[in-house]
Order: structure tokens, then C-alpha cells, then sequence
């Protein structure tokens, strides 16, 4: 059932700082469905989100003040879409009253967590400053935040987008929008409003903040992309090798995980050491790695205990060394502390290969991509398995970010 309809209801039961004055505020209630709220519930964990934004005449608190108020919410069993907008620009600090009491019954009912886009940087400080400098507490002090601008705004070159703003993110995710305008646009239309009460000026303004604020319902589930990214990896399969018959290419690992929410886009990320690939709507990933085949160096960093052994090509610890005449040994340097393995490898970058707790191979003791066994990694160790893919998960960020 939605209620939103072309004309505020206009609510004058509310406090007011002057006897016989009531304060008005203009709203507008839109009910929506279980189904609606279902995505954002799946990215909230235990809590019980409230998905908020705010409409200012400026960016600076002091020589500004809040017009409107938006925000999804479930209160008494039910989620909706409320919108508050400030009849009299004087009757600031009402609003923020009426506000705050009404956070506090949503917190009562079990509301803990805060969705918005950029509210760190701007919404909550505008807020935190406005209750400060009337003298009252900041409702939201104590909530926990998720801020979608931020958690995306590392994978803006990775995603090709032009810009992190909601409505660049929404076209994206094809995630439809009314409204056409900006929030800086809207301040001279809401001065036009109040000297003019022009109902079509009232419906643009309310409009703005609805899309925005309904508009993040959908769109949460631009943080399946980060999630891929940092959390939690379950390798889905064995490792499977791949070979292109008639060229001269290495053959290919493949890697499967599967993914908690299925993503928004397909994607396809080349790094130098491997590639990833995933299809939109799909909950898993596949990692794809060029085979090493041929001869490597384990190379032992503490050299100073070790004796390389020329004929043999390959350095002993000292303690051994001590059974081979002097005349067949020597002491190791960085660069011939190592013993030779042949085999198949697969490729990591040198800071990580140190977390997997395994024997690292390279060509040379300083080069910057190091190497595991691939009998190694498919031992079935699901953990292993699992680090081996987060490392490779952040070099491809780093080189798309």
C-alpha cells in the first residue's frame, strides 16, 4: 500500500519554542513491502537497519539549516519510508526535536545500524554539530554505520566508474530515479518554495530525498563488490589446470569460491599474476593463474648459517657442512643460499607468499613475484586455499585501484 501521493500531509502536533505557536512540518509516508527491504537485511548481519539522508540549504552548518528529512525504517512491525520537511526555517530546532524523540522509539524497537551514502562525511557531522549547538544530544551517538561511499569508493577505477555519487552507482546498477536533480540544485528551489508555497517546487523537493533515500534499498547491493573482495573466501573446488592445445600459452590453474551475495555486475580483472572473473548475478568467482613449469630456488634467508656446495649447486646448513671437506664448499651469499626444485608452481606476490606458511621459490632472492608448489596448495587444506586467494584477490585490487 503506499501513501505517498502529490500532497504533504501537513502535521502541526509537535512542540513548539513559542506559546500558541505550533510547528509544522510537512510529510509524506510511503509503506513499503517485506520483499523491499530484503536485500538491505541480508548486508545488516544481527542488526536492524534505518537507511537516512538529509536535505540542507548549504554544506556549512552555521550559515545553513536543515529543510528536510528522509529516512526507511521498521516501526511497529511494519517498513516505511518517512519524510519530514520544515514548514518555517525558524522552527529548526523543533524538527530536530521531533526527530530525535523518534530515533529514540526506533532504537527502543531494536533499530541499531545506520545506512547511508557519504553521511560520514557530511549527514551525521551536519547533524551532530546542529544538536550541539541547540543544546541536545546527537540520537545517532552511539549507532553503528555502514556508508556505501565509502566501502565502494576504493573500486571506482576496478568498476569504470565515472564518479562515486548515488545517481552514477544507480545508473550502473540500472536502478531506475525520477528525479533528475542534484541537492545543490534544490537549494534555490526551496528558497523559490518559501517565497512562492509552489506545490510542483514542493513535489521536486520531496522527490529528491524519496529517491535518494529509497534508492538505497537497491542500492546495497553495490557492496557485494567490496565483499568479494575482503571477506570471507570458501574455495568451491579442487584446483583444475587447463592447457590451450597448439600454443606456445602456459597452462592455467583455476580457482572457483563462492560468494555470500550474488554480484551486481559482471566483472573480468587482470592483474599480472592472475585474472578474475565472475557473472553478474552469480555467486562465485574464478581465479585464473599461469602454471610455472620447470626449475626454482628455495633460497634460506639466515645465509650467514649456511655453506654452498658448487658441484652440487645447493647450499647446506653449516652443521652439515662441517662432514664436507673445505675444499668443496664455501660460504653462502644471499644470492647462492638455496636449494633447486623442479616442478609445477603457481605465482604470488613476494610480501604475501610469507602468510601461507609454505616453502617460497624464486628465481632470484630478490624478486619481487615468488612462487608455491601447486602439489602444495592442492593438499585440500580449504584455509590455505582460502589465504592463497585473498592475496591474490588484494594484488588485483591494488593494480585496478
Amino acid at each position: 500500500m503506499i501513501l505517498y501521493s502529490p500532497e504533504a500531509h501537513r502535521q502541526t502536533d509537535f512542540p513548539s519554542l513559542r506559546p500558541g505557536k505550533e510547528l509544522i512540518l510537512l510529510t509524506r509516508t510511503e509503506v513499503l513491502t517485506d520483499d523491499q527491504a530484503a536485500e538491505v537485511l541480508s548486508y545488516s548481519g544481527s542488526h536492524l537497519p534505518v537507511l537516512f539522508d538529509i536535505e540542507t540549504t548549504g554544506l556549512y552548518w552555521r550559515t545553513s539549516h536543515l529543510y528536510l528529512l528522509g529516512l526507511i525504517c521498521r516501526k511497529k512491525g511494519q517498513w516505511i519510508l518517512a519524510q519530514w520537511f520544515l514548514d518555517r526555517p525558524t522552527e529548526e530546532k523543533q524538527m530536530l526535536t521531533y526527530f530525535s524523540s523518534y530515533i529514540q522509539e526506533l532504537r527502543e524497537e531494536g533499530s541499531d545500524l545506520l545506512i547511508h551514502f557519504n553521511g560520514t562525511t557530511f549527514d551525521l557531522p551536519y547533524l551532530a554539530h546542529k544538536y550541539a549547538f541547540y543544546g541536545m544530544p546527537d540520537p545517532f551517538a552511539d549507532w553503528e554505520s555502514l556508508d556505501i561511499y565509502r566501502q565502494i569508493r576504493p573500486f571506482q577505477k576496478l568498476l569504470g566508474l565515472p564518479a562515486i555519487k548515488q545517481k552514477s552507482i544507480e545508473e550502473y546498477l540500472c536502478i531506475p530515479r525520477r528525479d533528475e536533480k542534484s541537492g545543490g540544485e534544490l537549494i534555490s528551489d526551496y528558497q523559490s518554495w518559501l517565497a512562492t508555497r509552489d506545490n510542483t517546487l514542493l513535489d521536486m523537493l520531496f522527490l529528491h530525498n524519496h529517491d535518494d533515500v529509497l534508492g538505497m534499498l537497491a542500492l546495497v547491493r553495490i557492496l557485494a563488490i567490496p565483499e568479494l573482495f575482503a571477506g570471507e573466501i570458501r574455495p568451491a573446488s579442487d584446483i583444475i589446470s587447463k592447457s590451450t592445445p597448439g600454443t606456445d600459452a602456459a597452462d592455467m590453474a583455476e580457482i572457483s569460491f563462492s560468494l555470500v551475495h550474488p554480484l551486481p555486475a559482471s566483472l573480468c580483472v587482470n592483474g599480472a599474476l592472475s585474472c578474475l572473473t565472475a557473472e553478474k548475478g552469480k555467486t562465485a568467482a574464478t581465479l585464473q593463474i599461469p602454471i610455472r613449469q620447470g626449475l626454482l630456488k628455495h633460497f634460506f634467508s639466515d645465509y650467514k648459517n649456511y655453506y654452498y656446495l658448487p658441484l652440487e649447486d645447493q647450499a647446506i646448513h653449516k652443521s652439515v657442512a662441517v662432514f664436507v671437506d673445505s675444499s668443496h664448499r664455501k660460504k653462502a651469499t644471499a644470492r647462492t643460499c638455496y636449494v633447486k626444485a623442479e616442478g609445477s608452481f603457481l605465482p604470488l606476490p613476494a610480501k604475501a607468499g610469507k602468510e601461507l606458511g609454505l616453502p617460497l621459490y624464486q628465481e632470484e632472492p630478490t624478486d619481487k613475484t615468488v612462487y608455491i608448489r601447486l602439489d602444495d596448495l592442492a593438499s585440500g587444506d580449504k584455509a590455505l586455499m582460502s589465504t592463497f586467494i585473498r592475496k591474490h584477490l588484494e594484488a588485483l585490487q591494488k593494480t585496478s585501484g
